[in-house]
Protein backbone atom coordinates (compact mmCIF):
# COMPACT_ATOMS: atom_id res chain seq x y z
CA UNK A 1 0.00 0.00 0.00
CA UNK A 2 1.20 3.57 -0.55
CA UNK A 3 2.96 4.97 2.47
CA UNK A 4 0.72 8.06 2.60
CA UNK A 5 -2.31 5.86 3.40
CA UNK A 6 -0.65 4.74 6.63
CA UNK A 7 -0.49 8.18 8.28
CA UNK A 8 -3.11 9.05 10.92
CA UNK A 9 -3.43 10.76 14.28
CA UNK A 10 -0.85 9.62 16.87
CA UNK A 11 1.75 7.11 15.68
CA UNK A 12 1.58 6.42 11.91
CA UNK A 13 -0.09 3.27 10.77
CA UNK A 14 3.20 2.17 9.21
CA UNK A 15 4.84 2.07 12.63
CA UNK A 16 1.94 0.08 14.06
CA UNK A 17 2.45 -2.45 11.30
CA UNK A 18 6.11 -2.75 12.28
CA UNK A 19 5.01 -3.76 15.79
CA UNK A 20 2.97 -6.61 14.32
CA UNK A 21 5.40 -7.67 11.62
CA UNK A 22 7.14 -10.20 13.87
CA UNK A 23 3.92 -12.28 13.78
CA UNK A 24 3.57 -12.28 10.01
CA UNK A 25 7.20 -12.28 8.92
CA UNK A 26 7.60 -16.06 8.87
CA UNK A 27 4.55 -16.46 6.68
CA UNK A 28 5.81 -14.14 3.94
CA UNK A 29 9.57 -14.73 4.08
CA UNK A 30 11.14 -16.21 0.95
CA UNK A 31 14.52 -17.53 -0.02
CA UNK A 32 16.94 -14.80 -1.15
CA UNK A 33 17.65 -14.86 -4.86
CA UNK A 34 21.31 -14.68 -5.79
CA UNK A 35 20.55 -12.55 -8.86
CA UNK A 36 18.86 -9.79 -6.82
CA UNK A 37 21.29 -6.90 -6.13
CA UNK A 38 21.88 -5.93 -2.51
CA UNK A 39 24.52 -3.20 -3.04
CA UNK A 40 26.93 -1.58 -3.27
CA UNK A 41 26.64 0.72 -6.28
CA UNK A 42 28.43 -0.88 -9.27
CA UNK A 43 31.64 0.98 -10.25
CA UNK A 44 31.02 3.69 -12.82
CA UNK A 45 27.23 3.48 -12.62
CA UNK A 46 25.21 6.54 -11.61
CA UNK A 47 22.58 6.40 -8.88
CA UNK A 48 19.66 7.15 -11.19
CA UNK A 49 20.76 4.53 -13.75
CA UNK A 50 21.17 1.97 -10.99
CA UNK A 51 17.65 2.76 -9.73
CA UNK A 52 16.25 2.05 -13.20
CA UNK A 53 18.09 -1.27 -13.27
CA UNK A 54 16.65 -2.17 -9.85
CA UNK A 55 13.15 -1.25 -11.03
CA UNK A 56 13.43 -3.73 -13.93
CA UNK A 57 14.20 -6.50 -11.42
CA UNK A 58 11.20 -5.73 -9.20
CA UNK A 59 8.94 -8.57 -10.47
CA UNK A 60 11.62 -11.18 -9.82
CA UNK A 61 12.93 -9.78 -6.53
CA UNK A 62 9.72 -8.68 -4.82
CA UNK A 63 10.23 -11.21 -2.00
CA UNK A 64 13.96 -10.53 -1.41
CA UNK A 65 14.43 -8.42 1.74
CA UNK A 66 18.01 -7.49 0.85
CA UNK A 67 17.00 -6.24 -2.59
CA UNK A 68 14.07 -4.25 -1.20
CA UNK A 69 16.26 -2.66 1.47
CA UNK A 70 18.91 -1.69 -1.08
CA UNK A 71 16.33 -0.36 -3.57
CA UNK A 72 14.75 1.68 -0.78
CA UNK A 73 18.16 3.13 0.20
CA UNK A 74 18.85 4.13 -3.43
CA UNK A 75 15.43 5.77 -3.79
CA UNK A 76 15.96 7.60 -0.51
CA UNK A 77 19.27 9.02 -1.71
CA UNK A 78 17.52 10.13 -4.92
CA UNK A 79 14.94 12.04 -2.87
CA UNK A 80 12.01 9.71 -3.73
CA UNK A 81 11.10 9.40 -0.06
CA UNK A 82 7.58 7.94 -0.25
CA UNK A 83 8.61 5.23 -2.72
CA UNK A 84 11.67 4.49 -0.58
CA UNK A 85 9.53 4.17 2.56
CA UNK A 86 7.22 1.67 0.82
CA UNK A 87 10.12 -0.57 -0.28
CA UNK A 88 11.81 -0.37 3.13
CA UNK A 89 8.56 -1.26 4.87
CA UNK A 90 8.17 -4.35 2.67
CA UNK A 91 11.79 -5.34 3.42
CA UNK A 92 11.06 -5.18 7.13
CA UNK A 93 7.92 -7.28 6.76
CA UNK A 94 10.11 -9.98 5.25
CA UNK A 95 13.10 -9.53 7.57
CA UNK A 96 12.24 -7.51 10.71
CA UNK A 97 15.86 -7.42 11.99
CA UNK A 98 17.43 -6.07 8.79
CA UNK A 99 19.61 -3.29 10.19
CA UNK A 100 20.12 -1.33 6.97
CA UNK A 101 16.37 -1.25 6.26
CA UNK A 102 15.58 -0.12 9.80
CA UNK A 103 18.13 2.69 9.69
CA UNK A 104 16.93 3.93 6.29
CA UNK A 105 13.27 3.58 7.29
CA UNK A 106 13.96 5.85 10.27
CA UNK A 107 15.48 8.39 7.87
CA UNK A 108 12.44 8.13 5.60
CA UNK A 109 10.01 8.62 8.50
CA UNK A 110 11.88 11.74 9.59
CA UNK A 111 11.83 13.12 6.03
CA UNK A 112 8.08 12.46 5.75
CA UNK A 113 7.32 14.51 8.85
CA UNK A 114 7.10 11.68 11.37
CA UNK A 115 9.98 12.56 13.77
CA UNK A 116 8.40 10.75 16.73
CA UNK A 117 8.16 7.49 14.79
CA UNK A 118 11.68 7.96 13.43
CA UNK A 119 13.09 8.44 16.93
CA UNK A 120 11.24 5.40 18.25
CA UNK A 121 12.54 3.19 15.45
CA UNK A 122 16.09 4.50 15.95
CA UNK A 123 15.77 3.68 19.66
CA UNK A 124 14.77 0.08 18.93
CA UNK A 125 17.74 -0.24 16.54
CA UNK A 126 20.14 0.88 19.28
CA UNK A 127 18.60 -1.53 21.79
CA UNK A 128 18.32 -4.71 19.71
CA UNK A 129 20.95 -4.53 16.95
CA UNK A 130 23.51 -1.79 17.64
CA UNK A 131 25.62 -0.82 14.61
CA UNK A 132 29.41 -0.35 14.82
CA UNK A 133 30.55 2.49 17.12
CA UNK A 134 31.29 4.88 14.27
CA UNK A 135 27.78 4.39 12.84
CA UNK A 136 26.24 4.84 16.30
CA UNK A 137 28.00 8.20 16.53
CA UNK A 138 26.54 9.14 13.14
CA UNK A 139 23.00 8.18 14.21
CA UNK A 140 23.29 10.15 17.44
CA UNK A 141 23.87 13.29 15.40
CA UNK A 142 21.38 12.48 12.62
CA UNK A 143 18.21 11.84 14.62
CA UNK A 144 17.22 14.27 17.39
CA UNK A 145 16.77 12.78 20.89
CA UNK A 146 13.27 11.74 21.87
CA UNK A 147 13.01 13.83 25.01
CA UNK A 148 14.99 15.71 27.61
CA UNK A 149 16.29 13.28 30.23
CA UNK A 150 18.65 10.38 30.67
CA UNK A 151 18.44 7.24 28.55
CA UNK A 152 20.83 4.35 29.07
CA UNK A 153 21.78 1.00 27.61
CA UNK A 154 24.37 -1.63 28.39
CA UNK A 155 25.96 -4.88 27.34
CA UNK A 156 27.49 -7.74 29.31
CA UNK A 157 29.59 -10.24 27.35
CA UNK A 158 31.45 -13.46 28.10
CA UNK A 159 33.91 -15.07 25.69
CA UNK A 160 36.23 -18.04 25.76
CA UNK A 161 38.82 -18.98 23.17
CA UNK A 162 42.35 -19.85 22.16
CA UNK A 163 45.20 -17.41 21.51
CA UNK A 164 48.64 -18.36 20.15
CA UNK A 165 50.29 -15.25 21.65
CA UNK A 166 48.68 -14.47 24.98
CA UNK A 167 51.52 -12.18 26.08
CA UNK A 168 51.96 -10.36 22.72
CA UNK A 169 55.60 -11.41 22.65
CA UNK A 170 58.15 -11.05 19.88
CA UNK A 171 58.55 -13.66 17.14
CA UNK A 172 62.32 -13.52 17.68
CA UNK A 173 64.02 -16.35 19.57
CA UNK A 174 67.37 -14.59 19.88
CA UNK A 175 68.50 -11.07 20.70
CA UNK A 176 71.38 -9.68 18.62
CA UNK A 177 73.44 -7.01 20.44
CA UNK A 178 75.88 -4.73 18.60
CA UNK A 179 79.04 -4.41 20.73
CA UNK A 180 82.40 -2.75 19.99
CA UNK A 181 83.98 -6.16 19.49
CA UNK A 182 81.25 -7.40 17.15
CA UNK A 183 77.75 -8.82 17.31
CA UNK A 184 76.64 -10.94 20.27
CA UNK A 185 73.71 -13.34 19.87
CA UNK A 186 71.78 -14.13 23.06
CA UNK A 187 68.84 -16.55 23.31
CA UNK A 188 65.63 -15.07 24.76
CA UNK A 189 64.38 -16.57 27.98
CA UNK A 190 61.29 -18.80 27.61
CA UNK A 191 59.22 -16.30 29.64
CA UNK A 192 59.89 -13.63 26.98
CA UNK A 193 58.65 -15.77 24.10
CA UNK A 194 55.09 -16.11 22.84
CA UNK A 195 52.89 -18.37 24.95
CA UNK A 196 49.69 -19.93 23.65
CA UNK A 197 46.65 -21.18 25.51
CA UNK A 198 43.06 -20.57 26.43
CA UNK A 199 41.49 -17.39 27.73
CA UNK A 200 38.22 -16.19 29.22
CA UNK A 201 37.11 -12.57 28.67
CA UNK A 202 34.40 -10.84 30.69
CA UNK A 203 33.36 -7.38 29.57
CA UNK A 204 30.74 -4.73 30.31
CA UNK A 205 29.81 -1.59 28.39
CA UNK A 206 27.48 1.15 29.62
CA UNK A 207 26.16 4.20 27.75
CA UNK A 208 23.98 7.02 29.06
CA UNK A 209 22.61 9.93 27.02
CA UNK A 210 20.90 13.12 28.08
CA UNK A 211 19.23 15.47 25.63
CA UNK A 212 19.41 19.20 26.17
CA UNK A 213 18.44 22.04 23.87
CA UNK A 214 17.30 20.98 20.37
CA UNK A 215 20.09 18.94 18.83
CA UNK A 216 22.31 19.15 21.93
CA UNK A 217 23.20 15.94 23.75
CA UNK A 218 25.56 14.69 26.45
CA UNK A 219 26.76 11.09 26.20
CA UNK A 220 28.72 9.13 28.81
CA UNK A 221 30.41 5.83 27.96
CA UNK A 222 32.21 3.39 30.24
CA UNK A 223 33.69 -0.04 29.60
CA UNK A 224 35.49 -2.63 31.69
CA UNK A 225 37.19 -5.81 30.52
CA UNK A 226 39.08 -8.52 32.33
CA UNK A 227 40.93 -11.48 30.82
CA UNK A 228 41.91 -14.66 32.63
CA UNK A 229 44.31 -17.22 31.17
CA UNK A 230 44.04 -20.68 32.75
CA UNK A 231 47.47 -22.27 32.81
CA UNK A 232 49.17 -18.85 32.55
CA UNK A 233 47.70 -17.05 35.52
CA UNK A 234 50.39 -14.38 35.49
CA UNK A 235 49.19 -13.13 32.07
CA UNK A 236 45.85 -11.84 33.32
CA UNK A 237 44.90 -8.29 32.37
CA UNK A 238 42.27 -5.65 33.08
CA UNK A 239 41.25 -2.54 31.19
CA UNK A 240 38.98 0.35 32.19
CA UNK A 241 37.92 3.21 29.88
CA UNK A 242 35.57 6.18 30.25
CA UNK A 243 34.51 8.80 27.69
CA UNK A 244 32.26 11.87 27.80
CA UNK A 245 30.96 13.58 24.64
CA UNK A 246 28.99 16.80 24.16
CA UNK A 247 27.34 17.39 20.77
CA UNK A 248 25.66 20.52 19.46
CA UNK A 249 24.39 21.46 15.98
CA UNK A 250 25.88 24.13 13.76
CA UNK A 251 25.30 25.22 10.20
CA UNK A 252 25.78 22.30 7.79
CA UNK A 253 26.79 19.84 10.52
CA UNK A 254 27.58 19.50 14.21
CA UNK A 255 30.43 19.87 16.71
CA UNK A 256 31.51 17.34 19.34
CA UNK A 257 33.87 17.79 22.28
CA UNK A 258 35.13 14.64 23.98
CA UNK A 259 37.23 13.83 27.04
CA UNK A 260 38.38 10.38 28.05
CA UNK A 261 40.58 8.44 30.44
CA UNK A 262 41.70 4.82 30.71
CA UNK A 263 43.96 2.42 32.56
CA UNK A 264 45.49 -0.91 31.59
CA UNK A 265 46.75 -3.47 34.10
CA UNK A 266 49.01 -6.38 33.14
CA UNK A 267 50.25 -9.18 35.36
CA UNK A 268 48.74 -7.43 38.39
CA UNK A 269 50.52 -4.09 37.80
CA UNK A 270 49.31 -0.85 36.22
CA UNK A 271 51.12 -0.76 32.90
CA UNK A 272 49.57 2.35 31.32
CA UNK A 273 47.29 5.28 32.12
CA UNK A 274 45.89 7.44 29.33
CA UNK A 275 43.97 10.69 29.02
CA UNK A 276 42.72 12.51 25.94
CA UNK A 277 40.80 15.53 24.73
CA UNK A 278 39.25 15.76 21.28
CA UNK A 279 37.26 17.96 18.95
CA UNK A 280 35.09 16.69 16.08
CA UNK A 281 33.35 18.45 13.24
CA UNK A 282 30.63 16.40 11.54
CA UNK A 283 29.59 17.63 8.10
CA UNK A 284 26.08 17.39 6.74
CA UNK A 285 25.37 14.60 4.31
CA UNK A 286 22.67 12.25 3.03
CA UNK A 287 23.32 8.54 3.45
CA UNK A 288 27.06 9.01 4.03
CA UNK A 289 28.55 11.63 6.29
CA UNK A 290 32.15 12.86 6.69
CA UNK A 291 33.74 14.20 9.86
CA UNK A 292 37.10 15.70 10.86
CA UNK A 293 38.77 15.72 14.25
CA UNK A 294 41.82 16.50 16.36
CA UNK A 295 42.89 14.60 19.52
CA UNK A 296 45.46 15.38 22.20
CA UNK A 297 46.64 12.38 24.20
CA UNK A 298 48.92 11.80 27.21
CA UNK A 299 50.26 8.38 28.26
CA UNK A 300 51.82 7.54 31.60
CA UNK A 301 53.72 4.31 32.34
CA UNK A 302 54.02 3.93 36.13
CA UNK A 303 56.45 1.01 35.88
CA UNK A 304 58.61 2.63 33.17
CA UNK A 305 58.41 6.45 33.48
CA UNK A 306 60.95 6.85 30.67
CA UNK A 307 58.21 5.77 28.23
CA UNK A 308 55.80 8.56 29.22
CA UNK A 309 54.82 10.74 26.26
CA UNK A 310 52.16 12.95 24.71
CA UNK A 311 50.77 12.99 21.18
CA UNK A 312 48.45 14.83 18.82
CA UNK A 313 46.39 13.04 16.19
CA UNK A 314 44.45 14.49 13.24
CA UNK A 315 41.61 12.31 11.97
CA UNK A 316 39.02 12.14 9.24
CA UNK A 317 36.26 9.63 8.54
CA UNK A 318 33.52 8.76 6.06
CA UNK A 319 30.53 7.04 7.70
CA UNK A 320 27.71 5.41 5.70
CA UNK A 321 24.58 4.20 7.49
CA UNK A 322 22.43 3.21 4.52
CA UNK A 323 22.07 -0.30 3.09
CA UNK A 324 24.96 -2.16 4.73
CA UNK A 325 26.63 0.23 7.25
CA UNK A 326 30.35 0.89 6.95
CA UNK A 327 32.93 3.48 7.95
CA UNK A 328 36.46 4.42 6.89
CA UNK A 329 38.78 6.37 9.20
CA UNK A 330 42.19 7.94 8.48
CA UNK A 331 44.56 9.28 11.14
CA UNK A 332 48.01 10.87 11.27
CA UNK A 333 49.90 12.31 14.22
CA UNK A 334 53.08 12.82 16.14
CA UNK A 335 54.27 11.56 19.51
CA UNK A 336 56.60 14.05 21.17
CA UNK A 337 58.94 13.30 24.06
CA UNK A 338 62.70 13.34 23.52
CA UNK A 339 63.43 11.67 26.89
CA UNK A 340 62.31 8.15 25.95
CA UNK A 341 64.20 5.67 23.76
CA UNK A 342 63.72 6.67 20.14
CA UNK A 343 62.53 10.15 21.06
CA UNK A 344 59.62 11.60 19.07
CA UNK A 345 57.72 9.50 16.55
CA UNK A 346 55.25 9.89 13.69
CA UNK A 347 52.36 7.56 13.02
CA UNK A 348 49.66 7.07 10.39
CA UNK A 349 46.75 4.63 10.36
CA UNK A 350 43.72 3.62 8.33
CA UNK A 351 40.78 1.77 9.86
CA UNK A 352 37.67 0.30 8.26
CA UNK A 353 34.50 -1.03 9.89
CA UNK A 354 31.63 -2.77 8.16
CA UNK A 355 28.51 -4.73 8.99
CA UNK A 356 26.47 -7.04 6.80
CA UNK A 357 23.09 -8.62 7.50
CA UNK A 358 23.01 -12.34 6.73
CA UNK A 359 19.34 -13.14 7.29
CA UNK A 360 17.41 -14.59 10.23
CA UNK A 361 18.67 -11.67 12.33
CA UNK A 362 22.32 -12.72 12.16
CA UNK A 363 25.04 -10.34 11.03
CA UNK A 364 28.75 -10.22 10.28
CA UNK A 365 30.86 -7.42 11.77
CA UNK A 366 34.36 -6.69 10.56
CA UNK A 367 37.18 -4.32 11.47
CA UNK A 368 40.51 -3.97 9.66
CA UNK A 369 43.39 -1.68 10.58
CA UNK A 370 46.77 -0.84 9.09
CA UNK A 371 49.16 1.40 11.04
CA UNK A 372 52.73 2.58 10.58
CA UNK A 373 54.95 4.18 13.23
CA UNK A 374 58.51 5.51 12.90
CA UNK A 375 60.71 6.95 15.62
CA UNK A 376 62.88 9.96 14.85
CA UNK A 377 65.94 8.93 16.86
CA UNK A 378 67.95 5.73 17.44
CA UNK A 379 66.22 3.27 19.74
CA UNK A 380 69.40 1.83 21.26
CA UNK A 381 73.06 1.70 20.16
CA UNK A 382 72.99 -2.01 21.07
CA UNK A 383 70.29 -2.89 18.51
CA UNK A 384 71.19 -2.87 14.81
CA UNK A 385 73.88 -0.28 15.41
CA UNK A 386 71.43 2.36 16.68
CA UNK A 387 68.80 2.07 13.93
CA UNK A 388 65.55 4.04 14.22
CA UNK A 389 62.62 1.77 15.11
CA UNK A 390 59.96 1.45 12.40
CA UNK A 391 56.90 -0.81 12.71
CA UNK A 392 53.96 -1.66 10.46
CA UNK A 393 50.96 -3.35 12.07
CA UNK A 394 48.04 -5.04 10.32
CA UNK A 395 45.04 -6.33 12.27
CA UNK A 396 41.74 -7.97 11.34
CA UNK A 397 38.72 -8.79 13.50
CA UNK A 398 35.62 -10.69 12.35
CA UNK A 399 32.53 -11.42 14.46
CA UNK A 400 29.51 -13.46 13.47
CA UNK A 401 26.56 -12.68 15.72
CA UNK A 402 23.17 -14.34 15.97
CA UNK A 403 20.21 -13.28 18.16
CA UNK A 404 19.12 -15.75 20.82
CA UNK A 405 16.07 -13.82 22.01
CA UNK A 406 15.29 -11.21 24.69
CA UNK A 407 18.47 -9.21 24.13
CA UNK A 408 20.79 -12.24 24.06
CA UNK A 409 23.28 -12.85 21.25
CA UNK A 410 25.70 -15.64 20.44
CA UNK A 411 29.01 -14.85 18.76
CA UNK A 412 31.94 -16.47 16.97
CA UNK A 413 35.09 -14.41 16.60
CA UNK A 414 38.40 -14.42 14.76
CA UNK A 415 41.33 -12.05 15.38
CA UNK A 416 44.53 -11.80 13.34
CA UNK A 417 47.44 -9.45 13.99
CA UNK A 418 50.91 -9.11 12.54
CA UNK A 419 53.57 -6.50 13.25
CA UNK A 420 56.67 -6.18 11.09
CA UNK A 421 59.63 -4.18 12.39
CA UNK A 422 63.14 -3.33 11.23
CA UNK A 423 64.31 -4.33 14.74
CA UNK A 424 63.43 -8.01 14.97
CA UNK A 425 62.76 -7.73 18.70
CA UNK A 426 59.55 -5.80 17.93
CA UNK A 427 58.11 -8.19 15.31
CA UNK A 428 55.14 -10.22 16.45
CA UNK A 429 52.15 -12.17 15.19
CA UNK A 430 48.96 -13.31 16.86
CA UNK A 431 45.90 -15.43 16.06
CA UNK A 432 42.86 -15.99 18.25
CA UNK A 433 39.45 -17.63 17.94
CA UNK A 434 36.60 -17.29 20.40
CA UNK A 435 32.98 -18.17 21.11
CA UNK A 436 30.75 -16.21 23.41
CA UNK A 437 27.40 -14.83 24.46
CA UNK A 438 26.25 -11.30 25.28
CA UNK A 439 23.23 -9.63 26.83
CA UNK A 440 22.01 -6.17 25.82
CA UNK A 441 19.53 -4.10 27.78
Amino acid sequence: MPYAEGRAAGLPRALARLVLMGVGALAVAAQAQVACPRGPLPPGEGLAAHARQLARLAPRCAQDAGYLAWYGAVLLDLGQVEAAAEHLERALLLEPHHLGARLDYARALAALGEPQAARELARTVAEHAPPPPAVQAFLAGFLPPAAVGWRSQGQLSLRAGLDDNLNRATRATNLALTLPGGELLLPLEPSARARSGGFVDLGMELTAQRAGAPGHALELQASARTRRTPGHGELGQEQLDALALWRWPQAAGEWTILAGAGTFRWQGETLRNTGRLGLRRGLAGEGCRPWLGLDLEARQHPMQPALDHSAWLAQGAWVCAGGQPWALQLAAGREFDAARPGGAATRVAVRALAQRQLGAGSRLEGEAQLAHRREEGPYSPLLEGGARLSTTTAALRLDWRHPLGQGWEGALGLELERQAANLQLFSLSRRAVSVGVSLRW
